[in-house]
């Protein structure tokens, strides 16, 4: 399924990159046994958008809206 998400404060990937608090974050998410899996690919900052690799896997307890998740950029 798609998934959406935004960011709860500014991050810093690397010494020349800011993605400020907001920004909106698109993925795919899919259940594989009692986890989802999640492959966030774009983040729109300030209205630019920009690929990206990035993982979660979470517990499949209940539904991922309304979550607070940590994303692992590579």
């Amino acid at each position: 399924m798609n998934v959406m998400g935004r960011t709860t404060s500014d991050l810093f990937p690397n010494p020349s990159l800011v993605i400020p608090a907001g920004s909106a974050f698109e993925g795919v998410a899919e259940k594989i046994g009692s986890s989802w899996d999640i492959a966030w690919r774009e983040v729109s900052i300030q209205g630019k958008q920009v690929l990206l690799s990035a993982r979660n896997t979470e517990p499949a307890v209940g539904p991922l809206e309304g979550r607070v998740l940590v994303v692992n950029v590579r």
